[in-house]
């Protein structure tokens, strides 16, 4: 799977569509039997990430009418303390002049489950599986928005290690986790917003490297 995603070529909607036909997944919720709810996933988040004491959907469930299977993709839940809510408006859209998170950083993950959301369930999948998807991304964030968001924070250790172990449970990935450079690929064309530019992508292989750096150093002096 990683040596397909690596190969590919193409840009805007064409990516998108790829992504969706390399990427599969069965749902830690279908494993247990479930058609509905978050407590099936519970499992593998708490496993994935025991601080969090409290899960939430980072893009509105509503959305989806609750239903199986996005509602037990583990890719899509979050830390409920990260405060979600207060940055929706009345349409439970990501807004960027919204605050109320408890980190900054933790916008770039709320960027990359929006985008994955939209890779993996938008409406060119309903035939599949027979549920209300969304149609457009607007419906979740706007699209500069996420950009931004993902380009300034991008995925750092915890994240990294939370979508691994994820992939562990249920299988796939988030791409936009594991590969940072698609999400601007994937959604930069045809949206009015430029692609990153040459500083922007050395920014973001920086902040990485500062992260793994700080991490070995963390990890040596617990052993």
């Amino acid at each position: 799977m990683n040596a397909a995603i690596e190969a590919l070529t193409t840009d805007g909607d064409a990516l998108i569509a790829n992504l969706r036909q390399i990427i599969s997944i069965t749902p830690y919720g279908s494993r247990n039997g479930a058609t509905n709810g978050l407590s099936f996933t519970e499992a593998a988040v708490k496993d994935a990430e025991p601080t969090w004491n409290t899960l939430d959907y980072i893009v509105p469930a509503d959305l989806y009418q609750r239903k199986y299977p996005i509602v037990s993709d583990a890719f899509l839940i979050g830390n409920a303390e990260w405060n979600m809510d207060s940055m929706r408006d009345t349409n439970k859209v990501f807004q960027d002049s919204l605050s109320g998170l408890s980190a900054a950083s933790v916008k770039g993950r709320i960027a990359r489950a929006c985008a994955y959301s939209h890779t993996m369930y938008s409406s060119t999948q309903s035939a599949k599986y027979s549920v209300p998807l969304i149609t457009t991304l607007a419906s979740i964030i706007p699209i500069s928005t996420m950009i931004k968001w993902h380009l300034n924070y991008p995925p750092d250790i915890a994240e990294i290690a939370y979508c691994n172990a994820i992939s562990n449970k249920q299988g796939g990935m988030n791409p936009y986790v594991t590969y940072p450079y698609l999400l601007s690929r994937a959604y930069a064309t045809g949206t009015g917003q430029a692609p990153p530019s040459s500083t922007q992508i050395v920014s973001q292989a920086n902040a990485l490297i500062a992260s793994l750096q700080s991490f070995s150093t963390d990890l040596q002096k617990t052993i």
